[in-house]
């Protein structure tokens, strides 16, 4: 599971921080998402509009004192009422200037709660007014699992083949092979070699959704895993000595994919890597 969480999660996030340093220079609002298997905080459709609810919150101070006053009146020590979230979310989404929604691992759900999520931010869109279609923006990222495709399978779809990104690892390799290079002195053979069988063994596969009205996609990606090319490359490049360079560089040693460079010793554990992913993330 953990080979094709990884590669849209760093997706997801990278998309973040990307908005994040946007929200320095305009007037956005940001809600974003990561959905796990079974875990009930994180893989319903309520756990994902509690957490947006209260990051929309976070930037919009104004929303206070309505939303206390539903919490006050609702009878509810704990937001559960799926009706009342959805009012409270919609009202809040509906708030702001302009809004982007990025909600990762919609795979990881059940059935029934990754369409409630998908079609509650479809509904919510598409009733938006003409002069307000710009206002809001959401980007779902899965695995296909054919269930998520079906749901917005009449969304336009745009493929990225592995192909299309291949060349993009192979600079990425190819920077960090020199350097690897250049301190354990290695021939160009050996440097040519190490970029080769990144390129080989990297694969992923996910999928991306944007949601808007008058600007709809669906993104079928299938890119090099860029994770296991930076993992792999970083642990490499750590290693104190050329002969244990050498070691980490044997066949039966190197890499097949993303689970087997995630249990080389000396990179950072799926627990540091969960905490940037979950990084100012409520839930």
């Amino acid at each position: 599971m953990i080979l094709n969480l990884s590669g849209k999660t760093v997706l997801a996030s990278l998309i973040v921080e990307e908005l994040q340093q946007l929200q320095s220079t305009h007037p956005i609002t940001l809600g974003f998402f990561y959905c796990k298997h079974k875990d009930s905080q994180r893989n319903t459709f309520n756990a994902v509009a509690r957490a947006i609810l209260a990051q929309l919150l976070n930037q919009n101070e104004d929303l206070l004192p309505y939303l206390f006053e539903k919490a006050s009146t609702s009878g509810e020590m704990v937001l559960e009422s799926p009706s009342l979230t959805k009012e409270l979310l919609e009202t809040a989404l509906k708030s702001s200037e302009k809004v982007y929604i990025v909600i990762d691992g919609l795979d990881e759900c059940d059935p029934h709660e990754k369409k409630a999520i998908i079609q509650w931010f479809q509904s919510v869109v598409a009733a938006l007014p003409d002069t307000e279609f710009d206002s809001m923006r959401c980007l779902f990222i899965s695995q296909d699992d054919g269930e998520v495709g079906k749901v917005l399978s009449k969304i336009p779809a745009i493929r990225i083949r592995p192909e299309d990104t291949k060349s993009d690892i192979q600079t990425y390799a190819t920077i960090w092979s020199k350097k690897i290079q250049e301190k354990f002195d290695l021939p160009d053979e050996k440097r040519e070699g190490i970029i080769a069988t990144v390129i080989e063994r990297a694969d992923g596969k996910c999928l991306l959704f944007t949601h808007g009205r008058g600007y709809n996609t669906h993104n079928s990606l299938k890119p090099g895993m860029f994770l296991f090319a930076k993992l792999v490359m970083e642990n490499l490049f750590s290693q104190t000595k050329r002969e244990n360079l050498t070691r980490e560089l044997e066949p039966a040693r190197f890499p097949r994919g993303l689970e087997d460079a995630y249990v080389m010793p000396r990179l950072f554990q799926p627990e540091r890597l969960l905490n940037y992913f979950e990084l100012d993330t409520p839930g």
